[in-house]
């Protein structure tokens, strides 16, 4: 009896050392302490109007009503005469608007840092290698193909889906995420990849990799059908499109826009592109309901105003395009696009593209009596290091603004103190002022202020 005992001892310990041999070690992150947002931030508290804080709309819809257009149709308009140009560009060039170094920008930083994958553990260098690998540079610009995305897709700076993270609890800022393209967007193809899996691509924002599987070629006669003298635009964030046996396609973000062919009481028919066997793009037409969208350009009213901003409210922060949300960026881009202004893809890019004045080295004071002298609300944005800020007006001296933002630009005495707002919202320049210990607020980092004049 007691040798069986011993036996089952014996086997217990072995099998317990086998699983712990087995198991997962914990990884050692850092320690951050989360603080939670509080009611405070979407709308300035001195605004106390009851039906103001009851609806969060009227927060938006209280800016919308005080705005005036008498002056800005012409501005509007000369911006509009150039939109198809830009918006077009990728299959009315003949190379790729980008040197071969400067379109390497992502090689370089791989070979130098590293990185954390979606285990928050450090990539092996050996696949990193393959990576580089597969980005076929050899035959960078020898492609030289047009093409078009069928469904919405993510430019990558790698050709791969694989999260690149720079440390362990950098999420969700991807490193290999660099924007979303939506569906029936135009690309001028450099080359592909050695796998023939991804396509290296320059859209009209931006550059990067997409999935083969996301784009289909096209040709002068499918560009000549495509490029309609009247576009809708999609005003109704996730609209769902269908194709004609009713199979869904995929959703439609606000500011899709799409080559209209007639219009009737209830519907619009529009050109949707697909892929066909030989992976050269073909045309349907398909039916959206009219309430999900309208001519392009809109006419810049309040009406127009409120029911784009509306669907991009309160939308969840997407680095990049990441999860086909949006980041700041993206938000102030798809703001404009409808009314067709066409914007850079980055912060920087976009403040300078308008008509920039820099308030740098003014006093936090000083800068919100210079955004409201200069500025005028819907038409300008703010421009931080690393993020954008569509100006909405001033409140009682306060500058509000809409932003999609991850941490609102807060910045604690303890770095290990974060705040996450994650999303766009309305607020005041000193986002965060109710919390503790705060060394640093939005306004502390403005650098100036776009303004919308060609």
């Amino acid at each position: 009896m007691k040798l069986e005992i011993f036996k089952l001892f014996i086997v217990f310990q072995v099998t317990a050392f086998l699983f712990q041999g087995c198991g997962f070690k914990k990884t050692q992150l850092p320690k951050l302490e989360i603080i939670k947002p509080t009611k405070q931030q979407t709308i300035s508290t001195r605004i106390n109007n009851k039906n103001i804080i009851r609806n969060k709309n009227l927060k938006l819809e209280y800016f919308i009503s005080k705005y005036k257009n008498e002056n800005s149709i012409k501005n509007y308009l000369k911006f509009q005469k150039h939109f198809i140009g830009k918006y077009f560009k990728p299959w009315n060039i003949k190379n790729f608007s980008y040197d071969k170094k400067y379109s390497m920008w992502g090689i370089r930083i791989l070979r130098k840092k590293r990185f954390y994958g979606e285990n928050l553990k450090l990539m092996d260098k050996k696949n990193l290698k393959k990576i580089i690998q597969n980005c076929n540079f050899e035959e960078f610009n020898k492609v030289k193909k047009r093409a078009i995305t069928i469904t919405n897709s993510s430019i990558m700076v790698y050709p791969s889906h694989k999260i690149f993270l720079k440390n362990s609890t950098d999420y969700p800022f991807d490193f290999n995420q660099n924007s979303l393209a939506k569906a029936n967007q135009a690309l001028f193809i450099s080359h592909f990849s050695k796998d023939g899996a991804w396509v290296f691509v320059q859209s009209s924002t931006t550059f990067g990799w997409l999935s083969i599987k996301d784009i289909a070629f096209v040709d002068d006669e499918f560009i000549r059908k495509f490029k309609t003298k009247k576009m809708l635009v999609i005003t109704k964030e996730k609209t769902p499109i269908y194709n004609n046996f009713n199979n869904f396609l995929f959703n439609a973000k606000v500011a899709s826009i799409f080559p209209l062919v007639k219009s009737n009481e209830n519907y619009y028919e529009v050109l949707q592109s697909y892929k066909g066997e030989d992976f050269n793009a073909k045309l349907t037409t398909i039916k959206i309901p009219k309430s999900y969208g309208d001519f392009h350009p809109l006419k810049f009213n309040q009406k127009n105003i409120s029911i784009i901003l509306n669907e991009l409210l309160d939308e969840k922060y997407g680095w990049g395009g990441m999860l086909e949300n949006r980041d700041c960026s993206s938000m102030t881009q798809d703001f404009f696009l409808p009314f067709g202004v066409w914007l850079p893809r980055n912060s920087k890019a976009q403040s300078h593209y308008l008509k920039y004045i820099n308030i740098y080295g003014l006093t936090p004071t000083q800068k919100e009596r210079k955004i409201i002298e200069i500025a005028k609300p819907f038409e300008s944005i703010l421009y931080i290091r690393g993020h954008i800020m569509l100006y909405i007006g001033h409140f009682e001296g306060r500058v509000f603004v809409m932003h999609n933002t991850w941490g609102g630009g807060v910045k604690f005495k303890n770095p290990k103190q974060k705040i996450i707002y994650g999303k766009s919202l309305i607020s005041t320049l000193y986002l965060g002022n109710d919390l503790n210990d705060v060394k640093s607020y939005l306004i502390n980092k403005v650098r100036g202020v776009g303004l919308l004049i060609p």
